[in-house]
């Protein structure tokens, strides 16, 4: 899982491998970000590569940014993955 903040956004990437190393494609990737404001939204996070999948929401607050994903391969259902990023104020933070 690779969370950051780019500009105005949050990016949520992940990558799928099974065990012996090869990308899992074709999931469908559906979480949750939790901004600081106790606000959610919902996003999908899109398959960009192989076992690549990226995602975006906006994250203009100051604060902790937590996301919660529940991938899926067809109707079975993946471990879940939880994990978040902050988003400082000032340059002297960044």
């Amino acid at each position: 899982l690779d969370t950051r903040i780019v500009g105005e956004e949050m990016v949520v990437r992940i990558e799928a491998f099974d065990d012996d190393g090869a990308p899992i494609d074709n999931l469908t990737v559906p979480a949750t970000v939790y901004a600081p404001d106790q606000s959610s939204v919902d996003i999908t996070l899109e398959q960009i590569g192989p076992g690549i999948y990226e995602g975006r929401a906006a994250a203009p607050n100051q604060g902790s940014y937590v996301v919660a994903i529940t991938p899926r391969l067809g109707a079975r259902p993946m471990p879940p993955i939880v994990g978040g990023t902050t988003r400082q104020v000032g340059a002297e933070f960044r």
